[in-house]
């Protein structure tokens, strides 16, 4: 009996020792009850409620891990049966270290928790920045830069690591709806008050979004929804001094306990700007330049969007979400603005028609180990352009030829799909998900012979699998099945049409690792291959002029697969001293193309009774490859007063064997992508008042084509500095901001911009604008 007592004992004690103890977790955000937080401590995983509150079933003390989107991550000991309420910190630009991400997961992480590196730009320093649109303000990340491509039209491009933009994969609210056609001006056309941040990966480490995210993937994340407020920011800009860019940009949101709605609206009007009004070109072809120059290098540009996001969260485990956006933009660039375009000397004249939406079912179980999403989205575009020279020729049959120029383009792009992901335990999650994409664009241009039928059909399945192998070491191992299929009906320069349809397998694995040298300190490595199909991408439905001639890629009808590999090699490290908190970063990559896409020029022409209306380049494949091979270098410092980011890319992009491009003008390096590029940030906050921002970008020299002289320029280094200082005023519960700056205040512009109506449009390099003033008042709640 004494036997059996004491086992009994034993086994009472070990119950309760091993009892559970419900512990109540409450999260607050300006007092306001916070749904949906993360809750992790040790083993037991649990979402707050409608009310803020979760309850975790403890057995010992441990540290409770908060996170949610829109706040700092906490960290606290927390003991069995220890009720605590936490008040939640929204985020800044002055906190680098603790920010959260979606992009490499789909679920919200630690950023210094993921396996692969992700480099976000939030709100504040798209403000900080002066940035009106989104494409402004990619330029303050490491291995971004976009460039502008045309003086006519103004089509830019985002180049990620060396590559040039069809190798980036950009994301809405992480739907690939960003096609081919809306790559052409979209970036310019999405205004940054409707940019909640955005979330870059250099090079290919996630598995879940496409086998032509060779470069990476930016993710702009759409504003979200989480207090009722309004603001209203209007913004007057000179560009050069002399031409006026208005601006008005809105947003506001409303919020109960189990849903919200956020609306945003931008209006702008700009009127061109022209560089180099003064000086003289020979329009005649005497031999005598006599007549001043009046070709824009700034678009003249009228648009209005508008979009909105709402979310319904029926219980803390749920939440339904839909997002749609509307644009309509005029952009004309040439000269003789108050004519038609088809009676200007040159015109590119774009008005498009842009709507789109997104939507998605979001299941959480209650452990919180287990995650469903469903999602479609889709983009539809009208395009109506003019193209073309010659209106106001003295020739009679010119003019009549220049009302041809016109042309339409639609473009449908869809994507659905469903990822379902769980953790095994605290070691292992997986993720496998569905995803299906059709784009159909059709662009007719009837005064070239040129149509482009084109149908992508892409049904892909993906999966990855993260393993915490321990608190030093985490892994994680993907792979995606693309099978693309083109249906393609291609005309150019009046030859018979291509009539093709093909179908390609591309299986792309990849794989990341995170090792914590210490808590302060995590080296990351990856390595990943990609594939591009042979297809239409944005440069090719642009089209350029040069001697008064339209530019025309046309697709070389054995144009075969693209593929590469990548790698990666990073080490990052965040410090605390004194006041000052910051983070390093240098980061290595290498990209290995093979049988890379090449725009080979002057490979045939379009000629009418005599004349060149049209030059031809073809798209093919350069056999002997190209590598991109660099390093990005990154701190970020802050302070209660001051922020510091500075950011360097040092890269060679060359080709296997040069190519001659031009007779006696051949180089193995990829045209305009310079050795060194990088950027600064500067912020000075003495009080809630004040503020003084400073912000830079530096290019290096490149390599660039001339293709009315036929050469290849090695471009000049330029230093594009932005000033700003803002005084605020509270006044109740709203707030008043003046704000007055600078762009481009060293006036660093090209100085050797084409004039007159035989220039090659395409030779534009450096700052967009020239020095340039703002004065802008918002105002808001």
């Amino acid at each position: 009996m004494r036997n059996v007592g004491l086992l009994l004992f034993i086994l009472l004690f070990s119950s309760l020792a091993h009892a559970q103890v419900a512990t109540k977790v409450t999260v607050v955000l300006d007092n306001q009850p916070l749904p949906g937080v993360e809750l992790t401590c040790g083993e037991a995983k649990a979402a707050t409620n409608v009310e803020g509150e979760a309850t975790l079933m403890l057995q010992q003390a441990d540290t409770l891990h908060v996170k949610a989107f829109g706040i700092h991550p906490v960290s606290i000991y927390l003991k069995p049966g220890d009720d605590i309420t936490i008040e939640a910190e929204a985020q800044n630009t002055r906190q680098f270290l603790d920010q959260v991400v979606v992009t490499t997961t789909r679920k919200h992480l630690d950023r210094r928790e993921s396996p692969i590196a992700v480099q976000v730009m939030n709100r504040e320093l798209l403000q900080a920045t002066q940035s009106i649109s989104v494409a402004e303000g990619l330029n303050f990340r490491p291995g971004l830069r976009m460039e502008y491509n045309c003086q006519n039209c103004g089509f830019s491009q985002v180049r990620l690591n060396g590559l040039d933009g069809p190798y980036t994969q950009v994301l809405i609210d992480g739907r690939p709806i960003f096609s081919a056609l809306s790559g052409v001006y979209g970036l310019e056309q999405l205004p940054s008050s409707m940019i909640e941040r955005v979330e870059v990966v250099r090079g290919g480490g996630s598995s879940m979004y496409g086998a032509n995210a060779i470069a990476g993937t930016i993710n702009l994340i759409t504003r979200e929804p989480l207090a009722d407020e309004w603001e209203v920011k209007a913004q007057t800009t000179l560009n050069g001094g002399v031409a006026p860019d208005y601006i008005v940009q809105g947003h506001s949101s409303w919020v109960t306990e189990k849903s919200g709605v956020q609306v945003w609206t931008s209006l702008r009007s700009r009127e061109p700007f022209n560089a180099n009004p003064d000086d003289l070109y020979d329009r005649n072809g005497d031999g005598i330049a006599e007549t001043k120059d009046d070709f824009s290098e700034i678009t003249k540009l009228r648009s209005a969007s508008v979009g909105g996001r709402y979310w319904y969260r029926p219980n803390s485990r749920e939440r339904y979400q839909i997002e749609g956006r509307g644009l309509y933009e005029f952009r004309r660039g040439g000269n003789r603005f108050d004519y038609e375009p088809h009676e200007a000397d040159i015109a590119e004249q774009l008005i498009h028609r842009v709507g789109g939406f997104n939507g998605q079912y979001e299941w959480i179980s209650s452990d919180g180990l287990s995650y469903l999403t469903v999602y479609g989205a889709a983009n539809f575009t009208q395009r109506d352009s003019y193209y073309g020279a010659g209106g106001n020729s003295p020739d009679p049959a010119e003019r009549e030829r220049a009302l041809l120029y016109y042309g339409d383009t639609r473009d449908q792009i869809v994507n659905a799909g469903a990822f379902y992901g769980w953790g095994l335990n605290e070691h292992h999650t997986l993720l496998a998900g569905i995803d299906y994409q059709y784009n159909h664009v059709n662009d007719i241009m009837p005064g070239y012979n040129r149509n482009i039928d084109q149908a992508v059909s892409t049904p892909a399945v993906y999966a990855q699998w993260q393993w915490k192998i321990n608190d030093k070491w985490t892994s994680q191992v993907g792979a995606r099945y693309d099978r693309p299929t083109i249906q393609s009906v291609n005309a150019f320069a009046g030859e018979p049409a291509y009539v093709g349809t093909d179908s390609y397998d591309a299986i792309n694995p990849r794989f990341s690792l995170l090792y914590k040298v210490s808590s302060h300190m995590r080296v990351r490595g990856s390595v990943a291959t990609g594939f591009r199909a042979p297809q239409a991408f944005d440069e090719d439905l642009h089209i350029s002029t040069l001697g008064g001639a339209a530019r025309i890629v046309q697709l070389d009808p054995n144009l075969d697969v693209e593929r590469s590999i990548s790698y990666n090699l990073g080490v990052e490290w965040d410090y605390h001293l004194n006041r000052w908190e910051g983070r390093i970063s240098i980061d290595g990559f290498y990209t290995d193309l093979m049988n890379p896409f090449v725009n080979q020029p002057f490979t045939g022409a379009i000629v009418d009774n005599g004349d060149t209306i049209a030059i031809l380049d073809t798209k093919v494949n350069d056999p002997n490859g190209a590598t991109v091979a660099g390093a990005n270098i990154e701190t970020e410092w802050a302070q209660t007063n001051w922020t510091l980011q500075l950011g360097w890319t040092l890269q060679m992009a060359t080709y296997a064997e040069a190519r001659e491009w031009y007779e006696g003008w051949a180089s193995n390096r990829i045209l305009r992508a310079p050795q060194n590029y990088g950027y600064a940030i500067v912020a000075y906050i003495p009080n809630e008042r004040w503020r003084v921002d400073m912000s830079t970008t530096v290019t290096g020299s490149m390599v660039t084509p001339n293709e009315r002289l036929g050469i290849l320029v090695e471009t000049p280094w330029f230093v594009d500095g932005n000033l700003s200082v803002q005084r605020t005023w509270e006044i109740k519960n709203a707030h008043l901001t003046l704000e007055a700056g600078v762009y481009n205040v060293l006036d660093m512009y090209q100085s050797d911009v084409e004039i007159g109506w035989e220039r090659d449009a395409s030779y534009f390099y450096g700052p967009i604008r020239p020095r340039s003033y703002y004065l802008s008042l918002t105002y808001g709640l």
